[in-house]
């Protein structure tokens, strides 16, 4: 069988003596021979899993966020020109059941701000089943209402549904039918396109850099297994993606030597990849070794760097891991 990982410090003795020059500088590099391949035991010490935040928690982890010059259109009315910015597969709420009326919030791009709005009839509403799929689907008419169908189950019978939506606040609500109520949990998604009127002073932005779409990123939880990865950030987004190759302290992969790590990766919005994040995830791995003859290791100062990706614009991403309540990680290297 084809080992799913490559060492680039084989054991051939040519390979060898560049992996001995690798411990002088700055180490050799482990690589995943595809997307869809994981580390072989011998890697399974590389955990970069946590809850990664900015400093103490109180400045978002994306900064530097900058719109994409010119949005991606225009749309000219009588009150002017706008620049477009459109936003997909946003997360909203989720709804227990049985409901009738749910509302909510969406909280877009400098909503509140001067200048800015959603754009009459660019909002989509969809409501999934948590354990059947996409059993509703709402949008709205450019004067505010909003009006679709439901399903109890998919393929089932459908009911309609109306609402309004402000264009202001982002605020909407919908009523279903009162005789045929939602019966099972549901996840509320978002797609709308946000308008920035140009004849704001300095295009309708507040003091501060504006945020991703939706609203600031305070926390980033990262999962991983194997080089798979998937993150979750404080607004319920989800990206996952895998970690394409990993440096070792000189090259060894069998989490004997201490050092430093560090993790190339990307991951893609799982509703829309056009959302990406890539970068490095590091930490400093410190060993312990016990009179069994077995190593125990700990991944600390992890970190994650990298750039913030959107249909909208791009931003820094920056976040530290705390080390506090870690459990050390386990390798079955015989010393």
């Amino acid at each position: 069988m084809k080992n799913p990982v490559k060492s680039l410090c084989g054991g051939a003795l040519f390979v060898a003596a560049l992996c001995a020059v690798g411990v002088f500088s700055t180490g050799c590099e482990w690589e995943s021979s595809d997307s869809e391949g994981s580390w072989n035991d011998s890697m399974s010490w590389v955990n970069f899993s946590g809850m990664y935040r900015s400093g103490d928690g109180s400045r978002p982890l994306v900064s530097n966020f900058s719109l994409a010059s010119g949005g991606t259109g225009t749309t000219t009315t009588d009150d002017g020109e706008f620049n477009e910015y459109p936003v997909a597969g946003q997360v909203g709420p989720l709804k227990s059941s049985p409901f009738v009326v749910i509302e909510d919030v969406i909280n877009f791009q400098n909503r509140g701000a001067a200048g800015w709005t959603l754009k009459p009839g660019s909002v989509n509403i969809a409501l999934t089943g948590t354990s059947t799929g996409p059993v509703g689907s709402f949008t709205d008419n450019g004067s505010g209402i909003l009006a679709g169908t439901y399903s109890q189950v998919p393929g089932g019978p459908s009911f309609p549904g109306t609402g309004t939506v402000n264009y202001d606040t982002g605020a909407w609500s919908l009523t279903l039918s009162a005789s045929d109520p939602f019966v099972q949990e549901a996840q509320v998604s978002y797609t709308y396109v946000v308008l920035n009127d140009t004849s704001i002073s300095g295009g309708g932005t507040t003091t501060e850099n504006p945020p991703t779409s939706g609203d600031w990123v305070y926390t980033l939880q990262v999962a991983q297994t194997g080089n798979r990865l998937s993150f979750t950030d404080n607004r319920g987004f989800v990206w996952e993606g895998v970690i394409s190759s990993v440096t070792t302290p000189g090259g060894d992969s069998s989490g004997r030597s201490p050092g430093d790590v560090v993790g190339t990766f990307e991951v893609k919005g799982v509703t829309d990849a056009s959302y990406k994040i890539t970068g490095t995830l590091s930490g400093s791995y410190l060993v312990v070794a016990p009179d069994d003859g077995v190593t125990y290791g700990q991944m600390t100062a992890r970190r994650i760097q990298g750039i913030w990706i959107e249909p909208t614009g791009n931003g820094d991403l920056y976040g530290e891991a705390s080390d506090s309540g870690q459990t050390a990680v386990t390798t079955t290297t015989t010393i």
